[in-house]
């Protein structure tokens, strides 16, 4: 059996049985044993693995779902996989700790040298929490950062939807198989995220459905993934901040967007700034040293780059525009005085995006459609 055969064999007592994965994992990182020879002492000489009963219930899960197995349900379920020693493998996790023998993807995975940023909160967000998350999301991945969340509702869906109304690049990273949309009615934001040119991935074996303790497992690689970990609208007990936990166990700096300070909602992403987290009160707060700045009203359409991670004029055009009619419809002649586009250069740049369902004009009005997505 192969090195790769050994590392689904890890992947499936990942998948189903943490705790003796976890025996073996340590093998691997403190022993430098190899996965055929740390599996073996721990499956079948019970080095911590704790009882005979563990160690049959392994015994038995690794009879179930041999490599080939695990290997067909993948390709039949379209999902790819990469190895640890794969070049596509992210760069990020292979100096970590507990890094995952395999992800199952589905979609692309970014470059290795693209920034990214997890943008996450509670499920039962606010709209005013919806609203940053999908403003500050889109800002980041019109930088050219590309979005991680974990595709639950709330925060996690407006900043996947952030990324991607503006032509960004997001990842979404779940709890269950890459090939389950974690919850299903996220079906269509799935599809979305695959077809837009990112991915959807997993740690998980192919099939596996979403299951409590495969939840601060997801949130490890969520702040893995990333750069900096944005945490939008929290409550004290909020999964986000188990992502905190684990980012800054690995280093990974924090951000947090305050709420209302009366508020139960916002209670632990507020208290994270009182903790020490970096305040981002809008989206010129995410620009890092040497990057160019989000246009927003009052910034001319010169001080965007010429070059770099926005492919074309139409694409920042489009970028702009999102930004601008985010909370709402605008008069086309107040739109063209805040992008400083000039009422002909705007009416071209609208015309061009209403024909491909982007922008709706309508008496006067510019408003923002998503009609397009759904």
């Amino acid at each position: 059996m192969n090195g790769e055969d050994q590392l689904l064999r890890i992947s499936a007592l990942h998948t189903h049985l943490p705790a003796v994965a976890s025996e073996v994992e340590k093998l691997l990182q403190w022993d430098g044993e190899g996965p055929g020879e740390a599996l073996r002492r721990v499956v079948d000489g019970g080095e911590g693995c704790g009882s005979a009963e563990a160690r049959r219930r392994a015994r038995e899960l690794l009879r179930e779902h041999a490599p080939v197995r695990i290997r067909e349900s993948a390709s039949q379920r379209g999902l790819h996989l990469v190895f640890r020693a794969s070049p596509e493998y992210p760069k990020r996790l292979r100096p970590l700790d507990g890094a995952p023998p395999v992800l199952y993807v589905r979609g692309r995975l970014p470059g290795p040298d693209l920034p990214s940023i997890a943008v996450v909160g509670s499920r039962a967000a606010t709209q005013t929490g919806r609203h940053a998350a999908q403003t500050l999301a889109g800002s980041a991945a019109c930088r050219g950062e590309v979005v991680v969340s974990g595709m639950a509702f709330g925060v996690d869906d407006a900043a996947h939807r952030g990324a991607l109304a503006v032509g960004g690049t997001t990842v979404a990273v779940l709890a269950s198989g890459a090939d389950l949309p974690s919850p299903h009615s996220q079906i269509h934001l799935y599809r979305r995220i695959v077809a837009g040119g990112g991915a959807v991935l997993s740690q998980f074996l192919p099939g596996a459905p979403a299951r409590p303790y495969r939840f601060p497992i997801r949130n490890w690689l969520i702040a893995a993934l990333s750069d900096r970990v944005l945490v939008v609208e929290a409550r004290d007990r909020s999964g986000a901040l188990h992502t905190v936990d684990h980012a800054q166990s690995i280093g990974i700096p924090v951000l947090a967007y305050p709420g209302d300070g009366l508020s139960q909602a916002t209670r632990g992403s507020n208290r994270l700034i009182q903790d020490g987290a970096e305040v981002v009160l809008g989206p010129e707060d995410l620009v890092s040293e040497g990057q160019f700045s989000i246009p927003f009203s009052g910034t001319s359409i010169e001080s965007m780059p010429a070059t770099g991670t926005l492919e074309s004029g139409e694409h920042q055009k489009s970028a702009m525009l999102a930004h601008a009619l985010a909370d709402g419809p605008l008069p086309v002649d107040l739109l063209a005085g805040r992008l400083e586009l000039g009422i002909s250069g705007l009416r071209g740049a609208l015309s061009r995006l209403e024909r491909i369902g982007l922008v709706k004009v309508e008496g006067g009005f510019a408003r923002w459609s998503q009609a397009r997505w759904r």
